[in-house]
């Protein structure tokens, strides 16, 4: 589920009424909801992001990177998961009702499934997710997916293929899978009349259309899990699953509002006119909707009456009465069905003019129509639109939003009527599975928890005036002699009330569901004055199904008051609209800004209906989206053949960029510029909008930097012919060298897709931080077409080993897997291949993050320079000084990857240069693994020698059912080898060191027992403080201390050193990621990695430096244990130990150890309980100074 937040502001004050009437394998996140969505092979629409992108794509704009797509396809009617432990650092007991916000682990991002990298100011900045609900998407294309199984639930994978995807669910206390769509509803979408907006022949080409659906909603499950799991991790963890395009945490939205900001308009009521009979003056201090299912229309009234008076005023709405009072403050009920009514105006909402609804002027005779509020229409020219189409009410705006108030006067005449009740339950039976008698909308949240609600057929505002405000702007009944008038005029609204509760009454919690049923039924534009700041891919997949569908989503760009991407507005088929302030064009400063962003329109201070037939002032960019919203519906009334991407391109590309003017460090971020209603009604023009970009050198191949290459561009027109297409491109972010500024694309018609090449070579003083982002000015001089798109390059600094049986990402800052720790949209982790009859399988990423680490000391101060998780993000402490470079060693025998780095980025620190290689052995060598070394140079500025200088390696491994992997220690082979504890048939994995060992840890990444320098957890939120600074110094010094852990989500770090590094001197130290499928084949591999020479290491042996500072008998670990266990004694100085296990009738069992421990230290000792009786012993240490015991337990 998704709760979204209104873009809105209100301004305080007294509330006056209105007249009378009535997410390429990747990692796992955790939270209550996940959705799966498949990756479908070919290319995209029109405009729509290439499947498995893994970069920013602006709705005309487009990043590169991405993977192929791997394989799945999953389909079935709802069903069950056996329930299981959820591990994860989780109790199993349910936590308080309401949402989750936790942040996740892998940094920032601008990408699918994540966050991103600047969004401030929001109201709501960090997102939150529905409790135990996750959405996940298959890939297409793996038929093996497509079975129901025998031993797994309705609906689910076969358990042949996919026992992982069981398993892993299983841990999470999976309990229900339910599919988004059925192939069936795909077909009868397809072929369903009453959905294709467009007559049968057209001229127009209708590029952006086809009743050739996407599949990827078919593809898509929600899936429960325990509420207490972190859903962040948990869908990252279910990402890295063979054949899962992505899982997510269900998003809870807001509305784009700005709150406290709601203000009614100043004025006391006069009489309109007074029946006869009527005497005295009457001045209602008090009104109140008191209408009951009976009577709708019932008001009750304290009225002070003044005898004698000529005139007589109201301070509440137009009201209907009949007789007279005399008595002063007497409360009284008035009936608006009684027959001989007075009607009686509000000051400044009396009809201007004579003029008779239905006649050909256009300009509408609603009183408050020109006045604060209502003064915005000709800044827009949306009277001129009108005189081109008033639309009627065959057109729809959906307003998806905090419910409407539908008896208000001004709306309920143009309330939708749904001609096929039921009809979105049964197309999607699982998510729509409440759906019925929904004949005027539907409410998705009335009430109740989010991960519960109360779901209904009464679509009607009761705790937010948000989506009553909403509604007014974009579709109140215009012309109709009351209130305000609307820029859609005279076309109708669908209320879906997806949120606005008691609780949470600016939540929106299924903005997306609300999305897809308006979509389904019929709506022609669909408002989202809602967002987030969370890159959904379900909502993307349900945008680009609505608008396939014909529905034209127009969305709020968000309140953030700053640069940033902000959702559902951010999405490529969404029509984003920024807020700029009336008369003076310069940007709200109140409104988020990009190079997304469509138009601008106004956003302060408009007037709206809000419930109980009021009227208010609001503020936000929620505001500016339904005046878009309305004119939208005006061009689809005018010109019905015309698709939602021709819409939306002629929005942009007739905007007034003369607001630009007002915003001159905007350039580019304001879209087409200010909203031109007249011109985009009137004036067709082309709509050239971007298919894909890639970046390529001169052998096709992947550019880098300081080679010459292209930027290849492929464009599709949706709108009329472009005669003679030119092209400008300049540089926005990043940097780069364009020898040819511009150039001629020539005629392009209709539908037409072509490609140019833009010659483009990347110097090496680019900032790094920044990805090279460029803007293509595209203008047409015959029409006076002028728009642009924007393209960015990513993974600059990334690439992936692919020559032996490993492939493993790397990047030019440190990252190992991934570009940034954990960030799997930036490489692929590390994926072992395996061969069987000839063929090589794929078993799916392992890997779910890892980096370098690199601790010394100056003048007594410790200094660690990393780019491994901390809290929330990692830190990114190198900055590149290459991207990341693959090539063949001189002897052909190893695929190299070589890259350049410094530790400029913590300024702080001495400055280390880091050159790092990595070897894909494919002759000789160990071929089952990734061999990587990195050789250190000491460029202190002040010429200071780096003491006690320690490298590691942080390793995150996930394999298969991540919560229950176990690590042991080889210790002839020095190895800490990672498995999954139940399932034999996985890889084992291994970090070796090629140098002398420093520190071989194993960690318990959900350790919530007392921390000490061995035992802490790496997870972060709520009271885990994530992998500290201290943790990291801790475990770089950790020796052999800690070597086990059972049954857990489990991380290693494995280090060498100390060593002293002389100013300008440098020493190299290696690592090997291996995996073989079973220890004697991981060990092979181990001892071929250390037996090569490609790289002469640095070895000056040392010892660790962990002193305890007192004897303790640690304990056992793990424990319970089944059939050995670890038993791990401290000591501060050498000293006579004697170690021996008893049971509990006080026989000794063994004796462990007898004799001296010669230095101060950690020691493990293994005690072997398979010959022995289930049961508890006791471990007794006895020393000089003292006698320690412990409880052990074996339970087999």
């Amino acid at each position: 589920m998704n709760i979204l937040t209104p873009c809105s502001r209100v301004s305080s004050g007294a509330v006056y009424p209105a007249e009378s009437g009535f997410r390429p394998s990747g990692n796992w996140f955790w939270t209550v909801g996940i959705m799966f969505t498949l990756l479908t092979a070919g290319l995209p629409e029109a405009g729509a992001r290439p499947s498995g992108a893994t970069s920013v794509l602006y709705p005309y704009a487009v990043g590169i990177g991405g993977f192929p797509a791997g394989e799945a396809g999953l389909y079935g009617s709802p069903g069950t998961l056996p329930t299981g432990d959820a591990g994860l650092h989780a109790s199993g007991s349910l936590p308080p009702a309401g949402p989750v916000q936790m942040a996740h682990n892998g940094g920032f991002s601008d990408r699918p499934g994540e966050m991103p990298r600047r969004n401030a100011g929001q109201s709501a900045t960090t997102p939150r997710f529905i409790p135990g609900q996750l959405i996940l998407k298959l890939h297409s294309g793996n038929t093996a997916l497509k079975s129901t199984g025998t031993s797994g639930p309705a609906g689910s994978p076969g358990p042949a293929t996919h026992a992982q995807l069981y398993a892993t669910l299983q841990a999470m206390g999976g309990t229900e899978l339910l599919p988004v769509m059925s192939p069936e509803a795909l077909r009868e979408l397809q072929t369903d009349t009453r959905l294709s907006r467009f007559p049968a022949t057209s001229s127009d080409s209708r590029s952006g259309y086809t009743r050739a659906l996407p599949d990827d909603l078919t593809r898509t499950y929600i899936v429960s899990i325990n509420p207490s799991i972190d859903p962040l991790i948990a869908a990252r963890k279910i990402t890295e699953i063979p054949g899962v395009a992505y899982a997510e945490p269900r998003v809870i939205m807001e509305t784009t509002d700005l709150p406290g900001h709601v203000q009614a308009p100043s004025s006391m009521f006069t009489k309109r006119e007074l029946s006869a009979g009527h005497a005295g003056v009457r001045l209602f201090t008090k009104c109140e909707h008191t209408a009951s299912q009976n009577n709708p229309h019932l008001f009750t009234f304290r009225e002070q009456v003044a005898p004698g008076s000529t005139d007589e005023i109201f301070t509440e709405r137009e009201l209907f009465m009949t007789g007279t009072e005399n008595s002063m403050f007497t409360k009284r009920e008035y009936s608006s069905v009684d027959p001989t009514p007075l009607t009686v105006y509000p000051a400044g909402f009396a009809p201007t003019s004579n003029h008779t609804p239905g006649t050909l002027d256009t300009t509408p005779n609603d009183p408050r129509f020109g006045d604060t509020g209502q003064n915005y229409f000709s800044y827009q020219r949306i009277p001129q639109a009108w005189e081109t189409s008033t639309s009627d009410t065959s057109i729809v705006i959906a307003i998806v939003d905090s419910g409407v108030d539908y008896l208000h006067p001004d709306l309920s005449a143009n309330l939708w009527r749904n001609p096929q009740p039921g009809r979105a339950k049964e197309l999607f039976p699982g998510i729509f599975a409440a759906v019925e008698n929904d004949t005027i909308g539907w409410n998705f949240w009335d009430s109740g928890p989010i991960f519960n609600p109360v779901q209904n057929g009464d679509p009607r505002a009761n705790f937010s005036s948000h989506g009553t405000h909403v509604a007014g702007i974009a579709a109140a009944a215009t012309n109709n002699g009351i209130g305000i008038a609307a820029s859609g005029y005279h076309s109708r609204y669908m209320a879906v009330k997806a949120g606005g509760t008691a609780d949470e009454p600016r939540a929106i919690g299924f903005g997306f569901e609300g999305i897809l049923y308006a979509a389904v039924n019929g709506a022609d534009v669909i408002n989202a004055s809602f967002g987030t700041s969370f890159n959904s891919q379900f909502g993307r997949d349900v945008v680009d199904f609505a608008t396939s569908l014909g529905s034209l989503v127009v969305a709020a760009a968000g309140n953030t008051r700053q640069f940033g991407l902000f959702y559902p507005a951010s999405y490529t088929n969404a029509v984003a609209v920024a807020s700029v302030e009336q008369n003076t064009g310069t940007v709200s400063n109140f409104s988020t800004y990009n190079f997304g962003i469509d138009v601008g329109a106004t956003g302060r201070s408009i007037l709206g209906t809000i419930p109980d037939s009021s009227y208010a002032l609001n503020t936000g960019t929620s505001m500016a989206s339904p005046i878009v919203a309305g004119v939208a519906a005006l061009i689809r009334h005018a010109h019905p053949d015309w698709s939602p991407q021709r819409i939306q391109g002629q929005l942009r590309s007739t905007a007034n960029p003369s607001i630009y003017n007002a915003n001159p460090s905007l350039t580019w971020m304001l879209g087409g510029g200010l909203l031109d209603a007249e011109k985009a009604i009137s004036e067709p023009l082309p709509a050239v909008r971007l298919v894909d970009a890639a970046f390529e050198n001169q052998d096709g191949q992947r550019l880098l930097l300081n080679e010459d290459g292209t930027i290849r561009i492929r464009l599709t027109n949706t709108g009329e012919t472009a005669t003679a297409l030119t092209w400008q491109i300049e540089t926005v972010t990043g940097g780069g060298d364009l020898s040819t500024p511009g150039g001629s694309i020539g005629a392009v018609a209709p539908g037409d897709t072509l490609s140019f090449d833009i010659p483009l070579r990347i110097p090496d003083d680019i900032d790094p931080r920044e990805n090279p982002g460029f803007v293509i000015r595209l203008q047409d001089a015959a029409t006076g077409y002028d728009d642009f798109l924007h393209v960015e390059y990513q993974n600059l600094y990334v690439d992936t080993h692919d020559a032996n049986r490993v492939r493993m990402s790397f990047s030019s800052n440190g990252g190992i897997g991934y570009g940034v720790g954990g960030d799997a949209t930036t490489g692929v982790g590390f994926v072992p291949l395996v061969e069987e009859n000839g063929t090589v399988f794929d078993l799916g990423n392992v890997l779910y993050e890892s980096g370098l680490m690199v601790m010394y000391d100056t003048d007594d101060q410790t200094w660690l320079v990393d780019n491994v998780r901390e809290t929330d993000s990692a830190p990114l402490q190198f900055k590149p000084l290459n991207p990341f470079e693959l090539g063949d060693n001189s002897d052909g025998t190893a695929q190299v990857g070589r890259a350049l780095f410094n530790s400029d980025f913590n300024p702080d620190a001495p400055k280390l240069e880091v050159s790092m290689q990595t070897y894909a052995m494919t002759d000789g060598g160990p071929d089952q693994g990734i061999l990587v070394f990195f050789t250190l140079e000491n460029q202190d500025a002040l010429g200071r020698t780096f003491e006690n200088l320690y490298v590691g390696t942080y390793t995150d491994w996930d394999i298969a059912n991540f919560s229950q992997n176990s690590v042991r220690f080889s210790e002839p082979d020095s190895l800490l080898i990672a498995y999954d504890t139940n399932n034999g048939e996985e890889p084992l994995v291994t970090v070796a060191h090629l140098n002398n060992v420093a520190s071989a840890l194993a960690i318990d990444n959900a350790w919530d027992d007392p921390v000490d320098s061995l035992n802490f957890g790496v997870y972060f939120g709520d009271s885990d403080p994530g992998f500290t600074r201290e943790y990291k110094r801790w475990s770089m010094l950790a020796g052999t201390r800690m070597t086990a852990r059972d049954s857990t989500d489990i991380s290693m770090v494995t280090s060498s050193g100390p060593f002293t590094l002389e100013h300008l001197q440098n020493i190299t130290v290696g690592f090997a990621y291996l995996f073989g499928m079973n220890e004697d084949e991981l060990r092979q591999q181990a001892a071929l990695a250390r037996a090569q020479e490609v790289v002469l290491l640095s070895n000056e042996p040392r010892s660790p430096v962990y002193v305890p500072d007192r004897v303790e008998l640690v304990g056992n670990f793990p424990n319970p244990f089944n059939p050995a266990t670890q038993i791990l004694v401290e000591i501060n100085q050498p000293m006579e130990a004697d170690l021996a296990v008893y049971d509990m009738l006080g026989r000794q069992v063994t004796t462990l150890h007898r004799g001296m421990l010669d230095s101060p230290g950690r020691y493990a000792f293994t005690f072997d309980g398979s010959r022995l009786a289930s049961g508890v012993y006791l471990v007794v240490m006895q020393t000089p100074t003292s006698r320690l015991t412990r409880k052990m337990l074996l339970l087999k």
